[in-house]
């Protein structure tokens, strides 16, 4: 995954692992899983295997907040 963010040029924060703290924290059930949490720490969206046109409904708002 990290090598693929790398190639990819993607610079938001990526977490991964199964066995890690914050896997137990968020209680994963499933990899992958896709968390997006809005910039006051609040997860605005979860889902296991998110679709495009869900995740683009989810972080679009999301991007507007912070530019305006």
């Amino acid at each position: 995954v990290l090598a693929e963010m790398k190639g990819n040029n993607i610079e938001y924060q990526v977490l991964e692992g199964r066995n890690t703290g914050i896997a137990r924290d968020y209680q994963l059930i499933t990899l992958p899983m896709v968390f997006i949490i809005d910039k006051d720490g609040i997860i605005r969206y979860i889902s296991a295997f998110p679709k495009y046109e869900e995740l683009k409904e989810a972080i679009i708002p999301l991007v507007y907040d912070i530019v305006k």
